[in-house]
């Protein structure tokens, strides 16, 4: 939190472009919250064969998903703008400082993993900083506008959907925790394998003259193994999580059909209000 805190004055000069993509984001929330009743008028135009209602839903709905596209391009040009004018400011000013350094750092910091802080942490710190206000504010504000849409129309099967999220909240929180240490880790050897780089074509002349090459080759061969199975890793944690989850999800959405189906059979629920709640549920089941 600190970090963001500091990094408020990098984001002050964009403060227009971010007002903007806030904007398009609460905005694009809105259109797709907006598809719900659209479901819903759909479903009753076709029972009661109302050709007048279903072209009006058909415009409506062309117009929502035009308006949409243009949205979700502001929301993402804009904050990409403030995101990349942050981040090149903030490499000036992290060279800026470098030059300022004593020796005695650079005795202890190896020159790759200095380069690895100026380029690969700050274009993860703009990666996780785009992906909360391009990805995750809008999934939060549909997230929030659909469920009160929802509540309004069927209590007990909004009830029942939501009682899969804990679930997937705590499979998140723990696959979150082994991204992020195989993450850590994968830096690292990064930053190692930038510094081998440096120091070895650096000395390119010593190497050949004690005539080494095969040994750095291997050298370096092994390093670049250790780098792959780390990122293996990576990529095998977050491959198990995302069928995992989708499956979570299968099963909820299955027994929401049952409970929805019985509800309109038992007459406690129209068929275009279930229709609805079905396209409300995957509005929610993203974000989630």
């Amino acid at each position: 939190m600190k970090l963001y805190i500091r990094l408020i004055k990098y984001l002050k000069p964009m403060s227009a472009n971010i007002f903007a993509a806030l904007i398009c984001i609460v905005l694009l929330s809105a259109c797709n919250i907006a598809l719900i009743p659209i479901a819903s008028n759909l479903t009753k135009a076709i029972a009661e064969k109302n050709f007048h209602l279903l072209n009006m839903i058909a415009v409506a709905a062309v117009i929502i998903y035009f308006f949409k596209s243009l949205l979700s391009y502001g929301q993402v040009y804009l904050m990409s703008f403030a995101g990349q004018r942050m981040i090149i400011d903030l490499r000036k000013d992290i060279y800026r400082h470098i030059q300022t350094l004593s020796f005695d750092f650079f005795a202890k910091w190896r020159v790759g993993d200095v380069m690895s802080r100026i380029v690969n942490d700050t274009g993860s710190l703009q990666n996780s900083m785009m992906l909360s206000v391009t990805e995750i504010l809008p999934n939060v504000l549909t997230l929030t506008g659909a469920l009160v849409y929802l509540v309004r129309l069927n209590f007990r099967l909004t009830i029942l959907a939501l009682m899969v999220a804990p679930v997937i909240t705590f499979t998140i929180s723990r696959f979150s925790g082994l991204i992020r240490d195989a993450a850590r880790q994968t830096q690292k050897k990064a930053g190692d394998i930038y510094s081998i780089l440096a120091e070895k074509v650096a000395g390119i002349k010593v190497i050949k003259s004690f005539t080494t090459e095969q040994h750095e080759v291997k050298y370096f061969g092994d390093e670049m193994e250790k780098s792959f199975w780390l990122t293996m890793r990576e990529i095998q944690i977050d491959a198990t999580q995302k069928p995992l989850l989708e499956l979570i999800q299968a099963i909820a959405i299955a027994v929401v059909i049952w409970y929805g189906a019985y509800e309109v059979v038992a007459g406690q629920l129209s068929i275009n209000n279930l229709i609805a709640f079905f396209v409300g549920v995957g509005l929610i089941a993203t974000p989630i």
